[in-house]
């Protein structure tokens, strides 16, 4: 009876948080869709993400990812990628939130008991790094031309979009991810001991 008290407590738990993360992650999206510096998108949408898988688990993890690639979907940046592959632009976009989602928070699993903050600032490092990482790759593999060897040069306006503005993006994504992730991680285990 205890148990199953219990089970149902850190179920109502984790739907709560993973629903508050997921109300975080789409304003954040929507923030980074329309405000930038320069060529940078103010993009702290990898946070909620990798909150969730670390707090959460691997679900939540799913969840958030996939929800921040159907909103990177409706972006207004995405059009371009759409006239070039529709079919394309979905699986990038789904994959690499979904990557970014589960991944890291697999990671995580191994230091959940011991070495929380270490598993939460290794898992931080990833979420950017998939996200990004597989963004990339899937522009390799579905949009041809994107990027020529000679002379190092951009050879289209869409390759200079794709590694160019990306890797500004990446840059500041990354910094603000290993950042603040495992000190608002640390914020909520201590908001969690206490409550206690």
């Amino acid at each position: 009876m205890i148990d199953t008290m219990e089970k149902r407590k850190n179920t109502t738990k984790i739907i709560a948080g993973t629903g508050i993360l997921l109300a975080i992650e789409l304003i954040l999206q929507a923030i980074a869709n329309v405000i930038a510096i320069g060529p940078v998108s103010l993009n702290f949408s990898a946070i909620p993400i990798a909150l969730a898988g670390i707090v959460y688990g691997p679900l939540s993890g799913a969840i958030l990812g996939l929800c921040s690639g159907v909103m990177v979907l409706f972006a207004p940046s995405t059009s371009f990628f759409f006239n070039e592959s529709i079919w394309g632009t979905v699986v990038t976009c789904l994959l690499k939130g979904l990557g970014a989602g589960i991944i890291p928070s697999l990671v995580y699993l191994p230091f959940r008991k011991k070495h929380q903050y270490i598993g939460s600032f290794i898992s931080s490092i990833l979420v950017p790094l998939l996200n990004t990482g597989i963004f990339v790759g899937c522009c390799f593999l579905f949009f041809q031309g994107i990027y020529s060897k000679s002379q190092g040069s951009y050879a289209t306006p869409f390759s200079f979009f794709t590694l160019g503005l990306v890797s500004w993006n990446f840059i500041f994504e990354f910094s603000t991810t290993i950042l603040l992730t495992p000190i608002i991680y640390k914020i909520i285990k201590i908001k969690e001991k206490a409550s206690y």
